[in-house]
């Protein structure tokens, strides 16, 4: 029997100007950037998702960015997920982590 550690998530919304085909390029450098590995992008419903591991604090998640246009502007909706069942998560949350580092590297 395998055993799963505790996950949680969270969820941001946001609003960037620019065209859909920007921000793609934008989210996917950031992605980049902020060390996510196993990048992969939906093209039929605007969706990346990725993998994000760190050792040192052993922070071990995921992010989905799902992009829809809205005037003009393109909606951005993030959730990420952690591991949240170790002593670093106790001092930090994973998730806030996870979320910084591809924020950090957004813009």
């Amino acid at each position: 029997m395998k055993v799963m550690g505790v996950r949680k998530s969270k969820e941001e919304n946001f609003q960037i100007n620019g065209s859909l085909s920007e921000v793609i390029e934008k989210c996917y450098r950031a992605l980049q950037n902020g060390g996510f590995k196993k990048i992969r992008f939906n093209e039929t419903i605007n969706q990346f998702e990725a993998d994000y591991k760190q050792v040192v604090g052993t922070i071990w998640g995921e992010i989905k960015i799902t992009l829809t246009v809205n005037s003009g502007l393109v909606n951005v909706n993030v959730v990420a997920w952690a591991n949240v069942d170790n002593i670093y998560a106790l001092f930090s949350s994973p998730i806030d982590k996870i979320l910084l580092k591809f924020k950090s590297n957004l813009y």
